[in-house]
């Protein structure tokens, strides 16, 4: 993990594309801007977690659907 320091207007670039931009600091809270290429999905932290755990109890659900049609009766 990096871990750098950024004052109000400064970036940091990754990869060449992909720019974060501290936009605003205050009351603790620091907004920050993302310049990235369209097929670059962005979400909130939280926000994928969600989608993360979606997605695994679909899969889970689907498996047991499978188990259930399959077992012997």
């Amino acid at each position: 993990m990096l871990v750098v320091a950024r004052r109000k207007g400064q970036r940091i670039v990754l990869g060449g594309d992909i720019e974060i931009f501290v936009t605003d600091i205050s009351r603790g809270t620091v907004k920050i801007g993302i310049r990235a290429p369209a097929q670059c999905s962005i979400l909130r932290g939280e926000a994928f977690d969600a989608v993360e755990d979606a997605n695994r109890e679909a899969c889970q659900a689907r498996v047991d659907d499978v188990l259930r049609a399959t077992k012997p009766k």
